[in-house]
């Protein structure tokens, strides 16, 4: 029961509706100018456009390259799409990333321990491969790292 919540958190469902809330609070608050408002604002630039392109990559990769689940019939939360990378690890670690990016604060580290804490759930639950969350945590920080630093000027704004 643990490592099915914490794999929720990763979840790219929840992930897309969090972010689409985190844009209408942006917009509700749009008439303050006040510090809680322009740190959602630089999340925000760095989480949409990195969940977008990490979204459409996992898609790309998972039909180019199907790597089957690694998991047993009779395992509940087994899927029939392919395995590699994982779309969970991807989700949380994107999220993560660009919240250490948007908010440039060094506690703010800390929160890795969350997309650490989905891969691992991800293999205790027999649903994906060491591989599968390594290649997902790999995707979920180089490619808001890619965008942040080629669109540097534009984040900052």
């Amino acid at each position: 029961m643990f490592w099915e919540m914490v794999s929720l958190l990763g979840e790219p469902l929840m992930w897309t509706g969090v972010s689409l809330i985190l844009v209408g609070i942006y917009f509700m608050l749009r008439r303050f100018r006040y510090e809680k408002r322009l740190l959602l604002k630089g999340f925000l630039k760095i989480l949409l456009p990195s969940f977008l392109v990490n979204i459409l990559l996992v898609l790309l990769i998972k039909v180019v390259y199907p790597v089957p689940r690694p998991c047993t019939m009779d395992n509940p939360f087994c899927m029939s799409d392919p395995s590699f990378p994982s779309g969970h690890t991807v989700s949380i670690t994107t999220a993560v990333t660009s919240a250490v990016l948007g908010y440039r604060r060094k506690e703010i580290i800390l929160l890795y321990i969350l997309p650490f804490l989905v891969a691992v759930s991800r293999v205790m639950l027999g649903v994906h491969t060491v591989a599968d969350v390594g290649a997902g945590i790999i995707i979920g920080i180089v490619i808001p790292l890619v965008l942040y630093m080629r669109f540097k000027e534009w984040f900052r704004k």
